[in-house]
């Protein structure tokens, strides 16, 4: 094995893992020596990639847990925990958009968004701090925000609010954290191709955002990687409660 590794012997849960920019990240961690949790509430495309890191040489197990679902999150973390003996990193990648004005946003709407996109993240990491990261005294969280709470931008306040909570979260979850040796990051992707992203850009929209981005084209997951490997790395030792923009110059 690859000695210069940046993440190797590493335990990685990724939620959202089983396709997008999750996808994305968990073949780059299996690239950089990590065994990785792949989690995605459809388990059959948590079960392929799965297998594509497993492809690599790496070990990995897939879970379809619901993240909005707390017992449901601990029986995940415990399944992971049995089998590898600890989680290293944890990369709260789920999440689901609504593009809908507000008016138009109902009670439950609004509580779903909230549930897999701010709830789900105060789930799995209160799971993997209390399984793993604050008895080891070490750790890596990672969670994804959002540069639309940084922005403002209509038609989509339900999920803007669930990211900006995420940005407090993190803020606030480091400096409770630090002492124990635990590295809180978020990152704050831009517009970015994914399926959840798809209906979101077609016709004039697409256009509209791509003269929104300084580099003139809408990121791909592949994007968000470099700066996913850091955060999870030893690079990033000295950093934490920070929310890093990954946008193409948006903001």
């Amino acid at each position: 094995m690859n000695e210069s590794m940046k993440l190797k012997d590493k335990i990685a849960l990724i939620t959202g893992g089983g396709k997008g920019m999750g996808r994305a990240i968990g073949l780059a961690f299996a690239t950089e020596g990590a065994d990785v949790v792949v989690n995605d509430l459809d388990y059959s495309n948590a079960q392929n990639v799965a297998a594509e890191i497993q492809s690599l040489g790496h070990q990995a197990l897939a879970n379809g847990a619901d993240v909005s679902d707390s017992q449901a999150v601990d029986s995940m973390v415990k399944q992971a925990v049995d089998k590898f003996g600890q989680i290293d990193i944890l990369v709260n990648c789920a999440g689901i958009l609504l593009v809908k004005e507000i008016g138009e946003t109902d009670d439950d709407e609004w509580g779903r968004v909230i549930a897999v996109n701010l709830n789900g993240v105060f789930y799995c990491t209160r799971s993997v701090l209390t399984h793993s990261m604050l008895p080891r005294q070490s750790g890596k969280i990672i969670s994804f925000a959002s540069v639309t709470p940084l922005r403002g931008e209509g038609s989509v306040c339900a999920y803007a609010a669930s990211k900006g909570g995420v940005i407090g979260f993190t803020k606030a979850l480091s400096r409770e954290v630090g002492r124990s040796g635990i590295n809180v990051n978020a990152i704050a992707p831009g517009y970015i191709d994914t399926d959840q992203t798809k209906d979101a850009f077609v016709d004039r929209t697409r256009e509209h955002v791509m003269r929104q981005i300084t580099f003139r084209r809408i990121g791909v997951p592949t994007d968000i990687v470099g700066t996913a490997v850091f955060l999870a790395s030893e690079d990033s030792a000295y950093m934490t409660g920070q929310t890093i923009i990954v946008d193409g110059g948006v903001v």
